[in-house]
């Protein structure tokens, strides 16, 4: 990546995010939640009953485990998610209760009104084509990340 294209990307990218974590905060504050609840609800949504672990959420949502379990902790004592009781702390299986589907549902909809905003009037095939090359540059930036290790010169 050029330096150019490197400067507009990660310039690019950090807009995005803010606008995005904005976005998220406007909408989770509705159910006292905070921006960081909104993808493990929507996971947790996608799982149904089967729910899932805390191991699992820390591999989908690519953040630490105290992140997880604090957020985990926030939606059980809220009441919109439940813990199985079985496994240890990371193995116990999580589903939302019925107050946590109806807020995970609505916050889905609010995600695709909002999608579909901000995808406006592109082509599917264009969009389509952004995410294949947004993935294939992500997946370019962690290999990246794993192979190259700075290392600072030695004082002359």
């Amino acid at each position: 990546m050029e330096r150019f294209g490197y400067n507009r990307f990660t310039t690019l990218t950090a807009a995005a995010g803010k606008a995005i974590q904005h976005i998220k905060a406007a909408k989770m504050a509705h159910y006292g939640l905070s921006a960081a609840h909104t993808d493990c609800l929507c996971d947790l949504l996608s799982a149904g009953e089967t729910g899932l672990t805390q191991r699992q959420l820390i591999e989908k949502e690519q953040v630490d485990r105290a992140q997880i379990s604090r957020i985990l902790r926030q939606l059980v004592q809220l009441g919109y998610a439940a813990g199985d009781g079985s496994g240890g702390a990371y193995n116990r299986r999580y589903r939302l209760t019925d107050q946590g589907r109806a807020a995970a549902g609505e916050i889905e909809a609010a995600i695709g009104e909002v999608n579909r905003f901000v995808s406006g009037r592109l082509a599917p095939e264009t969009l389509s084509a952004f995410y294949e090359t947004l993935e294939y540059i992500v997946d370019n930036l962690n290999e990246a990340a794993r192979t190259y290790t700075w290392k600072e010169e030695e004082p002359s």
